[in-house]
């Protein structure tokens, strides 16, 4: 978590996103992957629309290895 919380950046809030999402409330953690053109990490991708960044927690884990993290 450190090294997520040291590469992490702040995003604005600003117009909402209008896909449909089965919980409204998940909109916002949407809306900040897709302006901070970043992973949305969850372990219940099925609120989620089917998009390659809408990633588990052990996907995540992967792609960062992969990437040279930890």
């Amino acid at each position: 978590m450190n090294d997520i919380s040291k590469a992490g950046l702040p995003v604005e809030n600003g117009p909402h996103s209008r896909i449909t999402m089965v919980d409204e409330d998940d909109r916002i953690f949407y809306d900040a992957a897709v302006k901070a053109s970043a992973y949305l990490v969850t372990g219940n991708t099925r609120h989620f629309p089917s998009e390659s960044f809408v990633v588990t927690p052990a996907n995540f884990l992967s792609i960062y290895q992969q990437a040279g993290g930890g």
